[in-house]
C-alpha cells in the first residue's frame, strides 16, 4: 500500500546507518525479526564503564527507562510489534534503538518518556544517524511542560519526531490531544486507515493538525517471545512513516525539514479523508523520487535547547518515580522520588477537578520501594455521595508537571 518495497533494491551500503529509535515498551531483544536491526552504539562497549559518558553504562542497544538499565527488553506487546513494522519496511535497512519507558502493564509517564527522547538526542549530537524518533502514545488532553521540552529539543536538533494522532475518533483542530497536536517544524502526525484506504474510524484526525495517513488496521507484525500477530491503531500507522523517514534517510544528508516534507509533497491523495487531513496516504516510492531531485545538505549547525551541562543532569537523569497504592475516597497513599538527592518531588492531590493537597517527600530514596512514603486523608468535605474524580500528580522540583500519573473515580 505504501510502496516501500519498490525501492528496496535501490538501497546503497552506508556506514552510518539511520537509526529510528522508539520510545515505547521495549522490544523482545531475541525475536529474529528484530535481533540483527538492533542498534549497536559504536561508543559504549558492553564493560561495565560508562564510555560515552552519557549516563549510562553499557547501553549497547538503548536504555530501559523503567528499569534503569541497560535491557529494554519488552514485557508488554506493543513495543515489539510496532519495532518489527520499522524492521519489515526498512528491510534491515535502517537500525532501531528502543528505548523502554512504558512497564509491563502499559503505564508510561511523561517525565519518563521525555528520559528517553532526551536519549536519543543526546545521542545524535554525540555522532549517531538518529532520522526519526516515533512516539506511538499520547492521548492527553493537556501536554505535560517536561515532554513537550523533549519533543521540541528532537525537533530543533534535526530529527523527523512521529507521533501517532491517537485512537479517540476525534477531530483535533476542535479537541487537541497531546503531544499529536503539537506543531513542530519537523514532526509528522499519523492517522490510521483500514485496508480498503478508508480512514479509521478509531483514529484521530484534523486538517490543521495531522499530516499523514498510514494503515493501522489488522497489521501484522512481530510479538514478544518470537511470535507474530494482529493489531489494530495508529500506534501501528506511525511507524510506517518512521520507517519512511529512515529509508528516506540512507540517501544522504539530508535534513529532517526535506525528508518531512519529500513525505508530505509524496503522499497519495484520497478523495475520502481529503478533508480531514492534511496530507494522503504516505508513498515511500514517491517520495524518495521526490528526495532524489533535491540536493543533500546539512542544516546549520542543530540547535541546542536547554543543552545538559554535565551527564548527570542529561535526560531528566533526575528519573521521577512514583507509585500509589491506595487511591480511595478516604485515602492516597504512596511514594515519589527523584534520583538526586538535593531534588524533592512534588505530589499534588486533586479531588473532583480542584486541588486539595500538595506533598512535598522530604527524604531520598535509594531502594524506591520502601519508606519516604507518605498518607493523605481526604477530608469529607470535598466529596460527594456518589463519583468522586481524585487525581493525583507528580511535579518536579521546578514545579513543572511531570505526569499525570492516574486519574480515578472513587464511590463514597
Amino acid at each position: 500500500a505504501i510502496k516501500a518495497s519498490e525501492i528496496w533494491g535501490n538501497m546503497a551500503n552506508t556506514i552510518n546507518k539511520p537509526v529510528v529509535a522508539i520510545v515505547d515498551s521495549g522490544l523482545d531483544l531475541n525475536h529474529n525479526l528484530l535481533k540483527n536491526n538492533l542498534w549497536n552504539n559504536p561508543y559504549d562497549p558492553l564493560d561495565g564503564i560508562d564510555n560515552d559518558k552519557n549516563g549510562y553504562s553499557d547501553d549497547i542497544h538503548g536504555w530501559d527507562f523503567v528499569e534503569n538499565d541497560n535491557s529494554p527488553q519488552d514485557g508488554l506487546y506493543h513495543g515489539t510489534h510496532v519495532a518489527g513494522i520499522v524492521s519489515q519496511i526498512t528491510n534491515g535497512n535502517v537500525s532501531i534503538m528502543p528505548l523502554r519507558f512504558q512497564n509491563n502493564s502499559g503505564l508510561g509517564y511523561a517525565g519518563v518518556a521525555a528520559s528517553a527522547i532526551h536519549y536519543a538526542v543526546n545521542m545524535k549530537l554525540k555522532g549517531v544517524n538518529v532520522a526519526a524518533i516515533n512516539c506511538s502514545f499520547g492521548g492527553l488532553d493537556s501536554m505535560p511542560g517536561v515532554l513537550e521540552s523533549a519533543i521540541r529539543r528532537a525537533n530543533d536538533n534535526d530529527i523527523v519526531v512521529v507521533i501517532a494522532a491517537g485512537n479517540n475518533g476525534v477531530d483535533m483542530d476542535v479537541s487537541p490531544k497531546y503531544p499529536a497536536s503539537l506543531k513542530l517544524s519537523n514532526g509528522l502526525t499519523v492517522a490510521a486507515i483500514n485496508q480498503d484506504l478508508s480512514l479509521a474510524n478509531y483514529s484521530n484526525y484534523g486538517k490543521n493538525s495531522v499530516q499523514i495517513a498510514a494503515p493501522g488496521s489488522n497489521i501484522y507484525s512481530s510479538l514478544p517471545n518470537n511470535s507474530y500477530g494482529y493489531v489494530t491503531g495508529s500506534s501501528m500507522a506511525a511507524p510506517m512513516v518512521s520507517a519512511t523517514v529512515g529509508l528516506l534517510k540512507t540517501l544522504g544528508s539530508y535534513s529532517a525539514l526535506q525528508i518531512k516534507n519529500a513525505v508530505t509533497q509524496g503522499s497519495e491523495a484520497v478523495y475520502g479523508w481529503i478533508d480531514r487531513i492534511g496530507g494522503g496516504l504516505v508513498n515511500v516510492l514517491n517520495s524518495w523520487n521526490i528526495l532524489k531531485l533535491q540536493t543533500p545538505r546539512i542544516e546549520p549547525s542543530p540547535v541546542v535547547i536547554n543543552e545538559p551541562k554535565s551527564p548527570v543532569e542529561t535526560p531528566l537523569v533526575r528519573q521521577i518515580r512514583y507509585s500509589f497504592d491506595t487511591i480511595s475516597y478516604k485515602q492516597v497513599r504512596g511514594w515519589a522520588n527523584i534520583s538526586d538527592r538535593l531534588s524533592k518531588p512534588i505530589v499534588e492531590i486533586y479531588v473532583n477537578n480542584k486541588l486539595r493537597y500538595t506533598v512535598i517527600d522530604n527524604q531520598y530514596r535509594n531502594d524506591t520501594k520502601q519508606n519516604n512514603g507518605f498518607v493523605v486523608s481526604i477530608n469529607k468535605k470535598f466529596l460527594k455521595y456518589g463519583w468522586n474524580l481524585v487525581e493525583v500528580r507528580i511535579k518536579d522540583p521546578s514545579n513543572q508537571l511531570a505526569s499525570i500519573v492516574i486519574k480515578k473515580n472513587v464511590r463514597r
